[in-house]
Formats: structure tokens, sequence, C-alpha cells
């Protein structure tokens, strides 16, 4: 047995291990979109019941870091041609989220919007969180496919460095006797 390959396998795993915190990365990155998304959402919603300026504090918020979240998860995936597509899907989905978001607050800031064309705009809006929100699933679920596949590889490096070490021990365990 070729006792040299253990410091490769050594360090293979730890390049498994860091494509595992990857993946946690990636998913993470996916959520703070979709909390961005859903802050605008709430700022927006706490505006039209109480017409408070003090309630869209969440929405500027979240429209001040939506794009470097989208930035980020672009740059985390890199090396994933899938979930770059998503990046520009993401970023027409957002795009079209706050556009809707900023329509039915220019109405509701007018005051001159009655209640059914108001409903409308936020059933328009609702339809497309509803689209962002299915684009982020699908990219949360490839990312907790890579790092199931990922954990697995993790296992059986881990198996077979265990297996090494036993057979390491038998070797010095004979020479001895």
């Amino acid at each position: 047995r070729d006792l040299h390959s253990f410091p490769t396998r050594r360090s293979s795993d730890l390049d498994g291990q860091s494509w595992v915190l990857h993946s946690y990365q990636v998913r993470d990155q996916l959520r703070l979109l979709l909390s961005d998304a859903q802050d605008a959402e709430t700022g927006q919603r706490g505006f039209i019941i109480t017409r408070q300026e003090r309630f869209l504090a969440p929405y500027r918020a979240s429209r001040a870091r939506i794009q470097s979240d989208l930035d980020n998860f672009k740059a985390l995936t890199v090396d994933n041609p899938d979930q770059q597509r998503r990046v520009p899907v993401l970023g027409n989905l957002i795009q079209d989220r706050f556009g809707a978001l900023d329509f039915t607050l220019t109405q509701a800031q007018s005051g001159q919007t009655t209640p059914d064309q108001l409903l409308n705009a936020l059933d328009q809006g609702r339809l497309k969180m509803d689209a962002l929100r299915s684009e982020i699933a699908g990219a949360i679920t490839e990312e907790e496919s890579l790092l199931q596949q990922r954990i697995a590889s993790r296992r059986v490096l881990e198996t077979a460095e265990i297996s090494a070490t036993v057979e390491i021990g038998r070797a010095s365990c004979r020479e001895r006797v």
C-alpha cells in the first residue's frame, strides 16, 4: 500500500470541506436576496396601511442592499454555469418586483387611488414576488443537491482515511512483532 497517498487524501478532504462551506454560503446569499425582497414588501405594506413614512425604512434599506447581495451571489457562483445563468433572471425578477413596489407606493402616496386599483397593483406585485420566490427556491434546491454530493464525497474520503489509518496501525503492529 502507498502510504504517501495519505497526505493527498488529507488535502482533498480539506478541499471538500471548503466546497461544503461554499454551498452553505451560496444558500445563505440566496436567502439574503429573498429576505431583502420580503423586507421591501413589509415596508410597502406598512406604509400602505398607515401612510407613515417611517414604515418605508425596511423598503429603503433592502433597496440599497439587494444589488450588492445579487452581486455577491454572482461572485460566489462563478464556478457554476447553471447558477450563473440564474443571475440575470434573478436580476430581472428583482427589478420587476421593485418596479411593482415603486408603482404601488406611488399610487398609495398620490392618495388618488381607488381601493380596487390598489388591490390590482398589490396582486401584480404578489405575482412578481411569487416568481422571484420560485427562482430563488430553484437555486437553493440546486445548491442543496450540490451540497449533498459534496457531503457524500467527503464521507468517502473520510472512510478512506480511516481505512488507511487502520492499515497503517496494523502494519506498524506487525513490524513490531
